[in-house]
């Protein structure tokens, strides 16, 4: 899962929140992170730097071109949803 951890980390060092110890995470099992480890493996760098802290827009152009919206929408539930505590310090 290091792929999705790495997206994860990125969203948090942008956005200053304070991230749990590797070993401290409970990853749901309702989700599918072998799958979207592997869609965050078809990113290359700069493309993850966008897709996690960039412009709606261009976040949006690279979901389009990989087929990232599942990506997407989980990130969004970690960053601003359900999934924010399981990830990050309150």
């Amino acid at each position: 899962m290091k792929n999705v951890l790495g997206l994860i980390c990125l969203v948090a060092m942008d956005n200053n929140i304070p991230m749990k110890p590797f070993e401290e995470i409970q990853w749901p099992k309702d989700v599918d992170w072998e799958k979207l480890d592997q869609d965050a493996a078809k990113l290359s760098i700069p493309e993850a730097e966008t897709f996690c802290n960039g412009e709606l827009q261009e976040a949006q152009a690279i979901s389009d071109k990989y087929g990232l919206h599942l990506l997407s929408n989980t990130l969004n539930d970690i960053f601003d949803g359900h999934l924010y505590d399981v990830f990050y310090y309150s």
